[in-house]
């Protein structure tokens, strides 16, 4: 398989992914659809250039399309390589962490509600 195929068909299930179409990949790159396909196909190669271009169109670092694996994100096969695996329970540990110190926050600040009540009430008091 050539590189620029190689690429072209992961640019292509990264693009299904966003749920893109290739007339406005097309058009946000200034090229004719027929021509986006042929990127896709691997019929044209696709320059550094227009790769990093490919790559903020889709959110995506030019390096992370070039290493996309499909089957990792789809869960189609069960040998995931244990660096895909540690990548997503980064994520997942990431999202938890966050939402653990939201909700410290919101406890604080209930706290913190809560003591300068207490304090204005002893104030009153006095």
């Amino acid at each position: 398989m050539k590189s620029s195929n190689f690429i072209g068909s992961k640019i292509k299930k990264i693009r299904e992914l966003k749920n893109f179409s290739q007339k406005y990949m097309a058009d946000k790159l200034n090229i004719t659809q027929s021509s986006y396909s042929n990127l896709e196909c691997g019929k044209m190669k696709i320059s550094e250039e227009r790769l990093k271009d490919i790559g903020l169109l889709l959110e995506i670092d030019p390096e992370l399309i070039k290493q996309f694996n499909e089957s990792f994100v789809y869960n189609l096969s069960p040998n995931i390589s244990n660096q895909n695996t540690y990548n997503f329970n980064s994520f997942e540990k990431i999202h938890q962490l966050y939402d653990q110190l939201l909700k410290e926050k919101d406890e604080n600040i209930l706290n913190l509600k809560n003591l300068i009540e207490h304090l204005i009430n002893q104030n009153n008091k006095k």
